[in-house]
């Protein structure tokens, strides 16, 4: 699969809506960033590729190819690594101090390395970081992590406003139990927020794990690993702060 300005989630979403297929019929090893032009192998649970890519066709920004018949399906972790192409844009030939800056920072990095931080795209985009949901799952929390889940939208978008009233509706009518209403509100593309309010429906009056429990397990194993990648980062962070960068510590990755 290859995307452009599109996350991995947005991208098996418009899979799972334009094939008509659950959206637990498809799996990956790991998200890609929205920012840039990334490939990715996915999984597709019983469909036909002549169909799914003549399906696929209208979706801008996103492609299919190179089909193969697996016995397993992906799962998340199943991959060695990632390659990247850097464009770097806006830089003349003429700025010979940025050159120079460029060639000493990638010396730089061939002599001491780099801290291997998890990137903002870990922690999404949204008013609600998914680090904090997966806080709250990790916590077993599960009325909090529903709460912080519906009560997220996009930060920064023109429509922030309007998706500010919107999640407040959304909320009033989950804590009312008016889970028919609240269904109501959402747009096709919010799936995960229909997954949950589904879930606690089965499960009312006290469906907060069920709500989590009905997220794809793909979609929800993404919370927990943004918590992992966040505490990962802090660690990081406290073991350059005590020793800096060029000392290795046989066997310990921090003290006290």
């Amino acid at each position: 699969m290859m995307k452009t300005n599109m996350d991995t989630m947005s991208a098996i979403f418009q899979l799972s809506r334009t094939t008509k297929k659950n959206i637990k019929s498809f799996s990956f090893a790991g998200t890609k960033d929205k920012r840039g032009i990334t490939t990715q192998r996915v999984c597709a649970f019983a469909q036909n590729p002549a169909d799914t890519e003549s399906q696929l066709r209208s979706i801008p920004n996103l492609r299919v190819g190179n089909f193969s018949e697996k016995k397993e399906a992906l799962q998340l972790g199943d991959l060695q690594g990632n390659r990247f192409c850097l464009a770097i844009r806006d830089l003349h030939a003429e700025d010979v101090t940025a050159i120079d800056n460029i060639h000493k920072n990638i010396d730089l990095v061939a002599k001491e390395g780099f801290i291997n931080y998890y990137g903002m795209q870990r922690f999404g985009t949204h008013s609600v970081a998914t680090h904090e949901v997966g806080k709250s799952i990790v916590k077993k929390d599960w009325a909090q992590a529903v709460r912080l889940i519906l009560g997220e939208y996009e930060a920064g978008s023109k429509a922030q406003g309007a998706a500010r009233v919107a999640k407040s509706k959304l909320l009033d009518c989950v804590d009312k139990g008016e889970y028919d209403e609240a269904l109501k509100t959402l747009e096709y593309k919010q799936k995960i927020e229909r997954a949950v309010i589904v879930g606690m429906q089965l499960a009312a009056p006290n469906g907060y794990f069920n709500g989590i429990a009905n997220i794809p397990r793909s979609s929800r194993m993404i919370y927990v690993h943004a918590y992992q990648s966040y505490v990962w980062n802090r660690v990081v962070s406290c073991r350059l702060r005590k020793f800096g960068r060029a000392v290795c510590i046989s066997g310990k990755l921090n003290s006290g």
